[in-house]
């Protein structure tokens, strides 16, 4: 999948989970707007109880990830300052380019189109 996708072996991990959750979220909320698809799981969460309990887990993952991203900037930053990074990247500079990538952004999408309701 890797070479074929180009993808890295982190965005195959990522990848490969999103296909699963969506494939999932396919089968029992059919459609093609996503966030839609998103908001009727939460709205009949005990209908879809697994597949919302995973959407939550999923977007907690996701949150957990985005706080050891903002960690990780702060101790990489402490130990070589503004350096350049490991393997010629450009250290700080880059990894703060990294915060706001989400790995579900349709979940965090879902809930601005939810509003209070939820």
């Amino acid at each position: 999948i890797e070479a074929t996708l180009g993808l890295t072996r982190y965005e195959t991990k990522t990848s490969t989970v999103r296909l699963a959750f969506f494939g999932a979220l396919d089968a029992a909320i059919p459609g093609s707007d996503r966030i839609a698809q998103i908001v009727t799981l939460y709205q009949g969460r005990d209908q879809y109880l697994d597949l919302y309990q995973l959407a939550e887990t999923l977007i907690t993952t996701d949150q957990l990830l985005s706080l050891w991203r903002q960690h990780h900037v702060s101790v990489v930053e402490r130990i070589i300052g503004l350096k350049r990074g490991t393997g010629g990247s450009e250290g700080v500079e880059y990894l703060k380019g990294t915060l706001p990538h989400r790995c579900f952004p349709e979940l965090w999408d879902a809930r601005t189109r939810m509003g209070t309701a939820y």
